[in-house]
């Protein structure tokens, strides 16, 4: 898992690649903002381990260009060297901030935070791949176009396209369930 570490001061970006690597992550650094924008752009990190405080462009910025820019989710977690104020932490979180770390970084923080955030982006992918599926009709296997009309699946479906369905009842199918029900409730004991 590719982790983009952004942080101005060395000893904190050395620390963090070596307990990123222990972890099995591949730790990418960027020394600025701005650098770290470059990155993600470039490198597309699953995750952002960025201080919130770095020249050029702040961490919170930083974040909201991720939230708002980013063609992927990516996990963003803020250092700080203290605490954070109830008024900071609601700054961060509605700059989309997943997480905190203060500094110095504890080894067990970091690894509680890599577990959640492997969690996070595994149900985001999995969110990106049902929503690029197509509806199909489970009984009469046509499939839905872009403009939601059911047809053939070859006419929507260019050959040897690889494809995934989520599979429902088209309308006509769902009405001609209902009628069954209905008749077949109605029927006499």
């Amino acid at each position: 898992m590719k982790v983009l570490i952004a942080d101005d001061e060395y000893v904190t970006r050395l620390m963090l690649d070596a307990a990123l690597r222990e972890h099995g992550c591949e730790p990418i650094e960027a020394v600025d903002g701005r650098s770290a924008w470059d990155m993600i752009i470039r490198e597309e990190p699953q995750i952002v381990i960025s201080d919130w405080v770095m020249p050029e462009i702040t961490g919170l910025d930083l974040c909201q260009r991720v939230r708002d820019q980013a063609g992927h989710y990516v996990y963003f977690i803020l250092l700080t060297n203290r605490a954070p104020t109830r008024s900071n932490r609601e700054m961060a979180l509605r700059a989309g901030v997943d997480d905190f770390l203060t500094k110095p970084i504890n080894p067990e923080e970091l690894a509680m935070r890599l577990g959640v955030a492997r969690r996070l982006i595994g149900f985001a992918d999995r969110a990106g791949r049902i929503d690029q599926a197509l509806p199909s009709c489970r009984r009469c296997r046509r499939v839905a176009n872009a403009d939601g009309e059911w047809c053939a699946m070859e006419v929507v479906v260019p050959e040897g396209e690889p494809v995934a369905f989520t599979y429902t009842d088209c309308p006509e199918c769902a009405a001609e369930r209902a009628r069954v029900r209905t008749r077949s409730s109605a029927a006499p004991f």
